[in-house]
């Protein structure tokens, strides 16, 4: 971006063959090319978009992976996004895209096959992500592209920034607030044709295997696939209530009597217009929504999915379903992720009604649980950087900094990374899961499934460290591909190998496959701890450690002991120090013995 210098090369037999694609390069790639004590919004930051083998290829492959150093944890980050971003990029020819250095001033990329140009984006700098895609789809009508932008958050740097795709957002992390740093809007990609199989005969065959399973999981309704693809993710909503575990009120509660006012059959009936699914998907688990009357009557959007309308309705206590909608609906506009700024939102309201922030503080805001309005305007503030929401865009961690120590009890995050919907007193799986995720409080690689559907104790503490292992790596090895999670719950190991190998020619096994998650898994840990995060760092709020109040899970709580025989537990499996180090043992043992070198020396 400095330069203005556009390079295309090769991609290196090693790296495919150990790192695969998707997350494994984007990990591989930041992890040899960048310090991981740099600043993350300085020029020596770099964003890796990346695709992998299978994207475009098979359902559930839509997904493209962003690879960064976070602004809002200081730690390494992957994030994706669907929709049919994966399949222009597939088109392209090209497999990573590297962005490096910072822009003299607002610029865009064209990347059409052969055709990479840096145009200047003075027309579009400024606007939402929404007027922004349509202006670009506009200048390249007739092409088959897609675009990927950032909104006002990340041009303003905010910590919590997103990129957005279409329907799809790069949510976690901030990394909009990266790609702001350096002057960039976003980008154009797209291309004429896809790049050929290596065995297409054994491929269809796989891939016939896949929809097979697919098409069984859609029919069964007591399967999540099956439910989501009926309801969407909103179908959480009622199941965790009636379990006492959706999280409520900046997760003081796992109940509330607001929630049938916005569970999924309140959407379902007052605003649903049609399903959509990600490129070539048959589960079709989006439920595009549209308020019809009333001051917000003509927003039509994707969701809100079950995590947003836990992030901005049930932790603020938000019981207007079309405010929750309007809600979600910026948070896309301004390019923000849905559950940072809406976990951060329901702290502030906390420490509002304890005393911790006046009403000055919020300039005249009275941001009491349950004040929609308000919440909308604290969105819009923070989005810009106005205020109050100065503060609040640095982050929770930085908002406890300034509203003071005491209130880092219900700041619920680890790692600067803000909760997603699922309780860890109710959940003790989840409370490790969380703890040990290398991006922060990470929903994507837990236990969720089978502590939900009770195939494991979800009290239970003993034994959760290698499972929860084991899940790691596995999610890390299926986001190389670059698989929905969806896939992850129907799809066994072996499947993912023979799709993997017959579309590259590549003789992974099952065994191989998970190896392959914990090879990744293990160099961003190294890249955290040069950074200078160890065992204290995988530590829980202390909201975690205080008993439930009431409803199915009242009493339930997770003791520090527990929690601290769980790490220990974990880091064993994982055959780390004591603080979490990753040992020259486990790093020999994955082919990556070359990492040790940076860690060698810190105890």
């Amino acid at each position: 971006m400095t330069d203005k210098k556009i390079k295309t090369e090769p991609l290196s037999n090693e790296l495919v063959e150990n790192f695969v694609g998707g997350m494994g390069f984007g990990v591989k790639i930041l992890f040899d090319e960048v310090d991981p004590k740099i600043d993350p919004l300085s020029n020596e930051n770099k964003l890796i978009f990346s695709i992998g083998p299978l994207t475009a290829r098979a359902a559930p492959f839509a997904q493209t992976c962003l690879v960064t150093k976070s602004p809002l944890t200081n730690t390494i980050l992957n994030t994706y996004a669907g929709g049919y971003l994966g399949y222009h990029f597939k088109r392209s020819n090209y497999d990573v895209i590297i962005f490096e250095g910072k822009a003299e001033e607002p610029v865009y990329v064209e990347i059409i096959e052969d055709d990479v140009d840096i145009i200047s984006a003075k027309d579009i700098w400024g606007k939402g992500t929404h007027e922004a895609q349509k202006i670009l789809k506009k200048k390249y009508e007739g092409k088959l592209i897609e675009t990927a932008v950032i909104g006002p958050a990340g041009e303003h740097l905010v910590r919590m920034a997103a990129v957005v795709t279409e329907e799809r957002t790069f949510g976690r992390g901030g990394a909009g607030a990266v790609m702001g740093s350096k002057n960039l809007k976003g980008f154009v990609i797209g291309g004429k044709e896809l790049p050929e199989i290596y065995d297409m005969d054994a491929f269809k065959g796989y891939v016939k295997e896949a929809n097979e399973i697919l098409k069984k999981e859609i029919a069964n309704q007591y399967s999540l696939i099956g439910a989501f693809s009926k309801i969407g993710t909103m179908y959480g909503i009622d199941l965790l209530t009636d379990m006492g575990m959706m999280a409520t009120k900046n997760h003081y509660t796992g109940v509330w009597d607001g929630i049938k006012e916005v569970n999924a059959t309140t959407y379902l009936k007052n605003f649903h217009v049609r399903h959509g699914a990600c490129f070539g998907c048959p589960i079709h688990c989006w439920k595009i929504n549209k308020i019809k009357t009333g001051k917000y009557a003509g927003i039509e959007h994707d969701g809100p999915e079950y995590e947003s309308i836990y992030a901005l309705g049930t932790e603020c206590e938000i019981k207007n379903p079309e405010a929750i909608m309007v809600a979600d609906y910026l948070c896309d506009d301004y390019g923000i992720d849905t559950l940072s700024v809406g976990n951060t939102i329901a702290y502030t309201m906390e420490a509002y009604e304890k005393g911790y922030i006046t009403k000055e503080d919020l300039n005249g805001l009275d941001l009491k649980f349950g004040n929609w309005e308000a919440q909308l305007e604290l969105l819009r503030k923070i989005a810009y950087r106005e205020g109050i929401g100065d503060i609040l865009a640095e982050g929770i961690k930085h908002a406890v900094e300034k509203f003071g120590n005491e209130t880092s009890h219900f700041a619920m995050h680890v790692k600067g990374l803000n909760f997603a919907a699922w309780m860890p007193r109710a959940m003790k799986g989840m409370a490790l899961a969380f703890g040990t995720a290398n991006r922060g409080a990470c929903h994507k690689r837990a236990i969720i499934g089978d502590e939900v559907m009770g195939r494991i104790d979800p009290q239970a503490t003993k034994g959760k460290g290698p499972k929860i292992r084991d899940i790691q790596d596995r999610v890390n090895a299926v986001f190389t591909l670059v698989g929905c999670r969806f896939s992850e719950f129907a799809y066994s190991n072996e499947l993912y190998v023979n799709l993997l190998n017959s579309v590259t020619g590549l003789k992974y096994t099952p065994e191989g496959f998970m190896k392959l998650g914990a090879r990744i898994w293990n160099l961003e840990r190294i890249f955290n701890v040069v950074v200078g995060f160890r065992r204290k760092d995988d530590w829980l709020p202390g909201r975690c450690f205080e008993p439930l109040p009431e409803g199915p899970t009242k009493g339930y709580k997770l003791t520090p002991e527990e929690y601290n025989a769980m790490l220990d537990e974990y880091y064993e499996s994982r055959k780390w120090t004591k603080e979490g180090i990753p040992t020259k043992e486990i790093l020999s043992e994955l082919g990556i013995e070359y990492a040790y070198e940076k860690i060698k020396d810190i105890q």
